[in-house]
């Protein structure tokens, strides 16, 4: 006997039952011997398809226990109701703005270019904004060079913008595929210590990460929760020749689960891992809302919560990554989530990291 859906771990969204008062009714499906007539919390289960069914209420967290005979199976799933139709926009790979205003030392950091434009798409969406950066560049450059004068400025706009550790540089790829706890754990305070001193103690609190690659050993996700970042956010796809990538330490089991959830939850690790739902710069701006809609119509229990996300080099022109186009991009996934109702948020905000 064994659960089929949903399974330990997950977090359900209001796609996947009805709604009653305060809570959601899920049917819970469970593989059984034909003719045994097994219980999902003492509600006696229907044979249909299959499977055997059987609906239960679920509160934020619930424990699930399956009873067929002298057999019992448990786990335990969880809702994340301030998770239901909101966006959030990540930024990756962000060092080379920090080097300009470094050598520029404009009056405010929004008169750069790409500080200002997403200081614009806070005060006409509201959009939150969090920051993923690098320790260094390739040329030298490294946030000790970065001056404390903009901290006032960083910290005033904590509400809506958060710089977070991403990785220590940007090559080699897959930089943390097999790192080391104590790696994971000194390169994470090798940047936000940094950050600290020149933005303010504000403007990085938050539990979400979006780690370079997000790939890493079990080790090294633990390195992250205990940093604070126990919301982890990855693609969950799989590479060429059908490995699990951009998964962390998941298998291909596991990664074929999050590929169609908003959240899962390793219970071992007291880890919540959430899934980037669209990379912005690989998708035209006319293309960006009918994939979206797409998505929604197939896929409703992964797209209670969009995450989108984008890399800092496709708006430079200094690099040959450079995408005329790519603001365009970036209006065109808020536009559509504006329109459709979702509001803007911190994933850190709505997820439930007090229930794990």
């Amino acid at each position: 006997m064994k659960f089929v859906f949903p399974i330990d771990g997950d977090v359900l969204n209001r796609s996947e039952g009805r709604t009653e008062g305060a809570l959601l009714c899920i049917k819970v499906k469970i593989e059984a011997p034909e003719g045994s007539s097994p219980t999902v919390n003492g509600v006696p289960c229907r044979f249909e398809d299959g499977f055997f069914t059987a609906e239960v209420p679920i509160e934020k967290k619930t424990a699930l226990e399956a009873r067929c005979g002298g057999e019992t199976e448990r786990i335990t799933v969880y809702r994340f109701d301030d998770a239901w139709m909101k966006y959030r926009l990540a930024l990756d790979d962000v060092i080379i703005s920090l080097r300009e205003i470094a050598e520029s030392r404009p009056a405010s950091i929004f008169d750069h270019p790409f500080f200002g434009f997403f200081r614009e798409l806070n005060a006409v969406y509201g959009t939150k904004t969090h920051f993923n950066i690098y320790y260094t560049d390739e040329d030298g450059f490294d946030l000790r060079s970065f001056p404390s004068d903009y901290r006032k400025e960083f910290d005033a706009a904590h509400s809506w913008m958060r710089l977070t550790f991403h990785a220590r540089a940007d090559k080699p790829d897959r930089i943390y595929r097999f790192a080391p706890y104590d790696e994971m754990y000194s390169d994470f305070h090798l940047v936000n210590n940094q950050i600290v001193r020149f933005a303010g103690d504000r403007v990085w609190r938050t539990a979400a990460n979006g780690l370079h690659f997000a790939e890493t050993t079990r080790p090294g996700s633990r390195a992250l929760r205990d940093c604070g970042s126990d919301i982890q956010i990855g693609y969950f796809i799989f590479d060429k020749i059908g490995d699990p990538a951009v998964a962390y330490y998941f298998d291909r089991e596991q990664t074929s689960h999050l590929a169609t959830r908003d959240f899962w939850i390793d219970r071992d690790e007291r880890i919540i891992f959430s899934r980037d739902k669209l990379v912005l710069d690989q998708h035209k701006p006319d293309e960006i809302p009918s994939l979206l809609d797409r998505m929604c119509e197939t896929c409703p229990e992964g797209t209670g919560t969009m995450n989108f996300v984008t890399h800092e080099q496709y708006f430079s022109k200094k690099t040959k990554y450079y995408l005329p186009d790519q603001k365009e991009r970036v209006l065109a996934a808020i536009r559509w989530s504006t329109e459709k109702g979702y509001s803007p948020c911190f994933i850190s905000d709505v997820a439930g990291t007090d229930m794990i």
